[in-house]
């Protein structure tokens, strides 16, 4: 069994600390930084089919492994960086923040390594689904799906953590989905070839066997479902 933690009075004053308010600088910075990532988000889908769909014509595994090994290689450089960094502070004789540690506590148990295996597991499931999705359906399909996540989230958090909903989020999650939807099956109208999205996606829809399509379709909804616990 684990002995009861015990935190000392200057552990818990640096815990306690109520975080400094961000600047304006800061949270500038933070809005260009949620806009690149929402751009790289969507642009995930297109890449991902055209990658598997044309030349170079990639299977699902061999983009995972290259996309897992481009992540590891980044992970790796600024863990790296931020060692050297502290290192660099060190011997120039600069302060460290204090490391709280909580003496007598059993950091590491069965549980944590539960919820760690099950946090890998729905990201893996995450990765395969997102990218083996885009090889099946078209990619504003997938996008539009990805949509839904919030419904899930929703859902995950009233009906398992019985956490009351923020005021607004039926009418915001109605919205969202009817603006879905709308982009998804309300572009199929055109004639000629100059139609803009909605006739070109028909078109790789129509020349997909309905099989693949309904396929691709059930991953991208597995994926948005693994989505929906991330958070």
């Amino acid at each position: 069994m684990c002995p009861p933690s015990t935190v000392s009075s200057s552990d818990s004053a640096v815990l306690l600390a109520a975080p400094a308010a961000p600047s304006g600088r800061g949270i500038a910075c933070g809005i260009i930084v949620a806009a690149a990532s929402q751009l790289g988000w969507g642009c995930y889908p297109v890449f991902a089919r055209a990658l598997q769909t044309q030349e170079p014509k990639l299977t699902t595994v061999e983009l995972l492994v290259i996309v897992n090994a481009i992540t590891a290689s980044v992970l790796a450089a600024s863990a790296l960086a931020g060692r050297l960094l502290r290192l660099v502070r060190r011997r120039l004789g600069g302060s460290m923040p204090p490391v709280v540690k909580a003496s007598g506590s059993c950091t590491r148990s069965w549980r944590h390594v539960r919820l760690v295996a099950f946090f890998g597991a729905v990201i893996a499931v995450r990765a395969v689904t997102n990218i083996a999705s885009a090889a099946y359906a078209p990619a504003h399909w997938c996008v539009m799906l990805a949509l839904c996540t919030p419904v899930c989230t929703s859902a995950i958090g009233k009906f398992v953590f019985r956490e009351p909903l923020p005021a607004g989020t039926v009418p915001a999650l109605v919205i969202g989905l009817a603006g879905s939807a709308l982009a998804i099956f309300g572009g199929g109208g055109g004639g000629d070839g100059g139609d803009g999205g909605g006739g070109e996606g028909s078109a790789v829809v129509m020349a997909a066997p309905d099989g693949e399509v309904a396929f691709g379709i059930g991953l991208a909804l597995v994926s948005t479902v693994a989505l929906a616990p991330l958070p």
